[in-house]
């Protein structure tokens, strides 16, 4: 349950639903790889950075999918945009881990080639990038911007911290059970649905 996520299995089941998600993946694919690297981390630490971005695209998918069981409604390009901004959410992770988000979301902004992909995503994953992260401090000049619980409520926006909260389960090293418990108990989670596809997943990992 630990093993390498492909963007194949994060558009597995939403491919009819939304046209081109797979090769908008694909574009952004070198460029969250490059900035990974630009950071000079050891490759092994690169890759479970980047294994984790894909595999909270594919929570983020999941959740999704459970919100919708309950009569949420979600557009094609709501959809693209959560997955987009989960999978490039941690993409300046690695360039400063105290306000990577702000980081993130302003390369985002500005980077001409992520524009182009992006298109009109752009400013919805950028705020996706920038608030992932509950209660953390950002720095802008020097004025601290800090990104409290309820600043920003779109349910794009909510639906990545949560899928970004329960990715750590898959942690090396990590009690599967009691990192569940602290996720549920701790950090808490957005959305009732979030917290069943939580316990049914570690339920399935505990099985095999």
């Amino acid at each position: 349950m630990r093993s390498e996520i492909s963007i194949d299995d994060i558009v597995n089941g939403i491919s009819e639903r939304c046209t081109g998600l797979k090769d908008l993946l694909k574009s952004l694919d070198p460029i969250v790889l490059a900035q990974l690297r630009e950071s000079k981390k050891k490759e092994d630490r690169i890759l479970k950075r980047y294994n984790h971005m894909k595999r909270v695209a594919l929570i983020s998918k999941e959740i999704i999918f459970e919100l919708e069981k309950i009569g949420y409604k979600f557009s094609q390009d709501e959809i693209k945009a959560t997955i987009l901004g989960a999978y490039v959410h941690d993409i300046k992770k690695f360039h400063n881990d105290n306000s990577h988000s702000y980081l993130g979301a302003e390369f985002i902004k500005s980077d001409e080639k992520v524009g182009k992909i992006l298109g009109s995503y752009k400013d919805l994953v950028s705020d996706i990038v920038m608030y992932h992260k509950e209660g953390e401090k950002k720095k802008k000049g020097n004025m601290k911007v800090i990104n409290e619980k309820n600043s920003m409520r779109r349910i794009e926006i909510r639906i990545v911290q949560d899928a970004d909260k329960i990715s750590s389960i898959y942690k090396e090293n990590k009690n599967i059970e009691e990192e569940m418990f602290s996720i549920l108990n701790g950090r808490g989670l957005n959305f009732k649905e979030s917290k069943k596809y939580l316990r049914l997943k570690v339920c399935s990992m505990l099985d095999k």
